[in-house]
């Protein structure tokens, strides 16, 4: 699904997916261009922040998870649970 909307002299196409394209008609398009590289840069920022922010709570989670639950080794027998003492020979 495409939506076209226009501001003035920019005519912007939202694609279905999170895409857009921007259209710029008439003077100052110069200026204009600017003003649209400008905020898509902003956006890619934020986007990047975004992941570089859900990457580190992935590395917290695993690091908390790997704290709280270390790697086992092989099963332990029942003579391994059993204290000293009441062990049978």
């Amino acid at each position: 699904m495409i939506t076209f909307v226009i501001f003035g002299h920019i005519m912007v196409a939202l694609i279905a997916g999170g895409g857009a394209l921007v259209v710029i008609v008439g003077q100052r398009r110069r200026h204009l261009a600017a003003m649209v590289r400008d905020l898509a840069r902003k956006a890619l920022l934020r986007c990047e922040t975004a992941e570089q922010a859900d990457r580190s709570r992935q590395q917290q989670r695993n690091s908390l998870h790997r704290r709280l639950h270390p790697a086992r080794g092989p099963p332990l027998s029942k003579a391994d649970h059993c204290p000293a003492g009441l062990r049978r020979a």
